[in-house]
Order: C-alpha cells, then sequence, then structure tokens
C-alpha cells in the first residue's frame, strides 16, 4: 500500500507516544527497587535476581511476539500484552510474595519488549528505515526514562510515598493499550511493494542494506535494558554471501565487538538496576536524590547520542568505542570511592555521556562483519543479552556476603575487560585485521 505523508505521521505520533510510557514505566523499576528490598525484607541476591528476569522477560518478547502473530493480528498480540503493564504496576504495590513478584516483572520484561517491535519494525516500515527517524524515535524514549524518575524524585522530596509514582503510571500505563488500539497497522497488515519496484526493500518492509545503526532484529533491545537502540524490523533470509555460524564464531574481530556489547549490556543493566540501591544503601545520597540521578543519566545519554550523531559521523567507529569506554571506566572507578553527593552527582553525569555512543556505535561497528546478516545480529544481540541478565545477578549474589559496596568491584571489572577489548580492537583494526 502507499504510505502517504499523512498516513506516516499518524503511525509516528502513536509510535512517540508508545516509547515516551515505556520509558516511564521501564527505568521506574530501578528507582523502586531500594523501597521493594526495604519493605519486603529482600536479600541482594533475589533482588538481582529482579533486574535479571526484567531482562530475561524483554529478551523473551522477541520469541513470543512472532508465536503471537502467527496466530493474531498486530493489532491485537500488542494492545493484548500492553494491557498487562498498568495490572503489573498496581500488584507491585501490595506487598506480592517473592515468587510472584519474579512473575510480574518478567511480564513487565515481556510488555516492554513487545513495544521494542512494534515500534521499530512500524518505524522502518513507515520512513522506508530513516536513521533520523529511528533517532528521534529512541530519544522518546529517553524522555520517558528522564521524567519518571525525574518524578519520583521530586514526590519523594516532598514527603509523598513510592507508591504514589507506581499509582499514576498505573494511570498512564492504561494509554498504553489505548495508544496502540488505536493505530493504523495496514502498512503492517498488507503487502509491501516487492524487491522488483521497491529497490533492496523487502516486503515485510526491511531493508538488506541499512543505514549505520538500524541493523534490523527485534531482540537487539533486549541487550540493552534501557532505551532499544537499534532494534528493528524482523528481516526474510539474509543477503547472498553473508557469513553463516561457524564464520562468524570463527571470527576474532566479531567475538570481540560481540563481548564488547556482552559488557557493556550488563554494565548499563547494573546503572539502570542497581545505581540507586547502592547510592542509597551506602549513604551516599538520600533516596530522592539516588533516584534522580537515574534521571541525570538518561539526560547525559541523549545529549551524547545527538552530540555523536551530529558532531562525529566521520570519526572511527572503534576509537569512539574506546574513548566511551575509557570515560566510563574511569568514572565508575571514581564513583565506587566517592563518598560525597556531590561528586557522586558530577561523576554519575560524566558516566552517562560515555555509555552514550556505546551501543548504537558498536552495532554499527558490526556491520561489515555481518554483512546484513539477521542470525549475525541475532548472535550479537542474543550473546550481549546474556551479559545484561547475568551481571546484576552477580552482583546481588556478591552483595549479600560482602555488602553492595564490595560487589561493585564487579562492575569496574565489567568495565575494564570492555576497556580492554576496545583497545584491542583498535589495534587490530591498526593492522587491518577488523572487518
Amino acid at each position: 500500500m502507499e504510505i502517504t505523508k499523512e498516513l506516516k505521521w499518524r503511525v509516528l505520533n502513536h509510535l512517540y507516544l508508545g516509547y515516551i510510557l515505556s520509558g516511564a514505566v521501564i527505568t521506574i523499576f530501578g528507582a523502586i527497587l531500594p523501597h521493594l528490598i526495604e519493605e519486603e525484607q529482600l536479600n541482594y541476591a533475589v533482588a538481582g535476581g529482579l533486574i535479571s528476569i526484567l531482562a530475561i522477560g524483554n529478551f523473551c518478547a522477541s520469541i513470543i511476539y512472532p508465536l503471537a502473530k502467527r496466530h493474531f493480528s498486530h493489532r491485537v498480540v500488542v494492545v493484548a500484552i500492553t494491557s498487562l503493564s498498568p495490572i503489573v504496576m498496581l500488584l507491585l504495590t501490595i506487598h506480592p510474595p517473592v515468587a510472584f513478584m519474579y512473575l510480574l516483572v518478567f511480564v513487565l520484561g515481556i510488555t516492554k519488549g513487545t513495544v521494542t517491535i512494534i515500534n521499530n519494525l512500524a518505524m522502518n516500515v513507515a520512513t522506508n528505515s530513516s536513521t533520523k527517524y529511528l533517532n528521534i524515535l529512541h530519544t522518546t524514549f529517553a524522555v520517558g526514562a528522564f521524567a519518571s524518575p525525574f518524578i519520583m524524585a521530586a514526590l519523594l522530596a516532598l514527603g509523598f510515598p513510592w507508591r504514589i509514582i507506581m499509582y499514576i503510571l498505573c494511570v498512564s500505563g492504561a494509554i498504553f493499550p489505548l495508544n496502540y488500539w488505536t493505530m493504523d497497522y495496514r502498512m503492517l497488515e498488507e503487502p509491501q511493494p516487492s524487491a522488483a519496484n521497491a529497490g533492496d526493500h523487502h516486503a515485510d518492509g526491511c531493508s538488506t542494506a541499512k543505514p549505520e545503526g538500524t541493523m534490523p532484529n527485534p531482540a537487539a533491545d533486549a541487550a540493552q535494558g534501557g532505551d532499544g537502540s537499534d532494534a528493528g524490523c524482523i528481516e526474510q533470509g539474509q543477503p547472498a554471501g553473508a557469513p553463516n555460524l561457524q564464520a562468524l564464531l570463527t571470527n576474532r574481530s566479531f567475538l570481540i565487538i560481540t563481548f564488547i556489547m556482552f559488557m557493556y549490556v550488563g554494565f548499563e543493566n547494573t546503572v539502570n538496576g542497581w545505581f540507586v540501591t547502592y547510592l542509597k544503601d551506602t549513604g551516599v545520597m538520600t533516596s530522592a536524590l539516588a533516584t534522580a540521578m537515574v534521571s541525570v543519566t538518561w539526560v547525559m545519554m541523549m545529549a551524547g547520542r545527538v552530540g555523536t550523531a551530529q558532531f562525529f559521523q566521520n570519526v572511527n567507529k572503534l576509537q569512539i568505542i574506546l574513548v566511551s569506554a575509557l570515560i566510563d571506566f574511569v568514572a565508575i572507578v571514581l564513583l565506587v570511592n566517592t563518598h560525597t553527593a556531590t561528586m557522586a552527582a558530577i561523576i554519575i553525569a560524566v558516566l552517562g555521556l560515555g555509555m552514550s555512543a556505546i551501543y548504537p556505535t558498536t552495532v554499527a561497528a558490526a556491520g561489515p562483519i555481518i554483512e546484513g546478516s539477521t542470525m549475525g545480529l541475532s548472535l550479537l544481540t542474543g550473546i550481549s543479552a546474556i551479559g545484561g541478565i547475568l551481571v546484576p545477578q552477580i552482583i546481588g549474589i556478591l552483595a549479600d556476603h560482602v555488602g553492595i559496596a564490595g560487589a561493585m568491584v564487579t562492575v569496574v571489572l565489567t568495565v575494564g575487560i570492555m576497556l580492554t577489548l576496545s583497545i584491542l580492537a583498535v589495534l587490530r583494526d591498526r593492522r587491518g585485521l577488523m572487518g
């Protein structure tokens, strides 16, 4: 079907609103975690498991969504799953048993992953995989991710209980299914132009030759745990000459980039899930101020991504990753040795700036290696997603034995390994061995 300008903007407005709500709902979990730990008397291992189960649910959405789509329309699948979001948020406020809490957080992860899939799929089809519009889309996620912790911090400072923000999100979450129910899905449900008359665009709206940073695969967002950069449409097949599984697993350049992603995603999920608890429990900040730091991180990530896209388009991608990793390593070492709120706030701002470019730039750097292969990107994001699941859980287990401050050495090691791999990638690139 023909995608008119009016139809495109009708769809885009729904996608933007959906991502603002998704950012608001998902990032608030790390902010409420210390309150759950305190009220429900959870140990750190259980709390780490909750962070990990959120990432697992997010990742499982890339399996559940295609299976459900075989039997139902996009509209039915998305509305049914997003309808669970306000229910989950409400149930988390009524002292659920731990096993049920795990189930609730798992469902919350599935909801987030579902929104990621439909948003990136629809955006790719509506805009012909425009890098500009995809960047705008992921910025709207960051708007929600900034807003909800900021509002919660303000309410906590005014003396309101943490549940008040959850009730607000329950009401806001009710807009989720309504937003996706009223969206126009014709461009997704009806056949798109074939490659014969639409260049290299497939019938499902996926391009075999993507612009940098817009690699297609709904599982990609599961690897980030925050903004969903670079997750996209579901590609049919792969380009001729793309590397097979054995070639990828024996390609040192691919493995280096993959494990940079592994370490980064584990690091980012730790920041989103553990930092409010760490800052509060170590006495560095009050609960309200620690919650506000989540918003600071996202603001700096937004600024960093816009700046990278605007000013560093022609800079070597591996060098961008190296500099970013170095900034984050220095910042995380300083943070775990800082005991004043002012210095911690400054370091966290720098940390967010350093984090901003790593995920999308790493995916872009992998492009010449995977050559448009859906399997290659799935392998890249799937392995990195495991980092997002394992690292927060390891921190939780260690925290029960050595305390949350001692457990943060795991984050230092994670970022240190990421930095080491980044150095190795740059050295190999200088010898002409990357790519």
